[in-house]
């Protein structure tokens, strides 16, 4: 296993900043663990302590237009299934997970299924690119498999057992065979798909709370500190041998929490990565380069977020502002 520095890219091409929107800046007190755009950027939802607010996001403007209430601990995890566009899925910290859907009629969320598979708060969820399945990690240790049956229920198909803490992250690759797992109990877990099996296939020894695959075989991890490792997965019969790098990423001291999951948007090779209290946004242009595109310093590590899955808008709440905040992004 190597331990070098990736190459920094210096050429000043495709510059931009994330900058505040005028008329996106709604006060909120409550606190949001949570938020997410759905596919075309036309909803918003936002955690508020147990609830959940749906706002309309249109010519760059939020307006509230529903309180969803369905929950009886704070809302840890919210992903849109960004396919139908009608469709969204929230854990919380009562151990549930709430599939909401539109009504087409008249444009209001309702609670379509409520799965209660956990025994503990939910502290991660991805869902795969197709919509055919979903994971969800939680503070009882385990990660659960759920998929759609034929009467298009969700059930709980597998149950991944191999970490012996909280689960702190979770990450697919492109081509959905591949799942990459952190947790409390210092593992990274590396699971693939096998028979219509996850199978853990490889664990390695580190810390850390986010991690995101960019290729197939290779992702990123942010450990404690002021580093963010890579590893590049080496497929050799039934061994996987992994080579580290790191690049250097401010945290300003402060300590990090878990939620506000790593994100990669393919179309801009931009990774959204928060460490402590700055998010940073860095550009992947293969294995070995990389750019560092901007940092923003919020002030505190209670800052949690979602960029939009095509990369125009970055929306944030932190505890210092108490404000949910929308960044459009602007080529310099």
């Amino acid at each position: 296993m190597g331990n070098k520095n990736m190459q920094e890219k210096n050429d000043s091409q495709q510059q931009f900043q994330y900058e505040n929107l005028e008329g996106c800046q709604i006060t909120q007190e409550e606190k949001c663990f949570a938020l997410a755009f759905n596919r075309n950027c036309s909803c918003l939802v936002a955690g508020s302590d147990f609830n959940i607010k749906v706002f309309k996001f249109d010519y760059e403007t939020l307006q509230q237009t529903q309180l969803l209430i369905g929950h009886q601990g704070y809302i840890q995890t919210l992903n849109f299934m960004k396919q139908t566009n009608q469709r969204f899925i929230s854990g919380s910290c009562d151990s549930l997970i709430i599939i909401w859907e539109l009504n087409i009629l008249n444009s209001l969320w309702y609670k379509k299924q409520t799965l209660n598979y956990h025994i503990h708060s939910i502290t991660c969820l991805i869902i795969d690119k197709n919509e055919d399945f979903f994971f969800s990690g939680s503070c009882d240790k385990t990660i659960k498999l759920q998929v759609m049956n034929h009467n298009q229920e969700w059930f709980c198909k597998q149950s991944i057992i191999e970490h012996s803490s909280y689960i702190n992250g979770l990450s697919l690759n492109n081509d959905q065979n591949k799942l990459i797992t952190c947790g409390q109990d210092q593992k990274i877990l590396i699971i693939q798909n096998i028979d219509d099996n996850w199978i853990v296939i490889q664990k390695i020894e580190q810390y850390g709370l986010r991690l995101c695959f960019i290729f197939d075989d290779f992702f990123t991890f942010q450990p404690n500190g002021n580093v963010m490792y890579t590893y590049q997965l080496e497929s050799n019969s039934q061994i996987v041998n992994f080579k580290q790098r790191k690049i250097n990423l401010k945290r300003g001291g402060c300590v990090c929490t878990i939620l506000f999951p790593c994100q990669f948007i393919q179309s801009k090779s931009l990774l959204v990565n928060k460490n402590g209290g700055y998010v940073h946004f860095v550009k992947i242009f293969d294995q070995n380069t990389y750019q560092k595109m901007q940092t923003i310093n919020f002030g505190t590590y209670q800052v949690f977020g979602e960029i939009s899955s095509d990369g125009q808008y970055f929306v944030s709440w932190d505890d210092l502002s108490n404000q949910i905040q929308i960044k459009k992004y602007i080529e310099q």
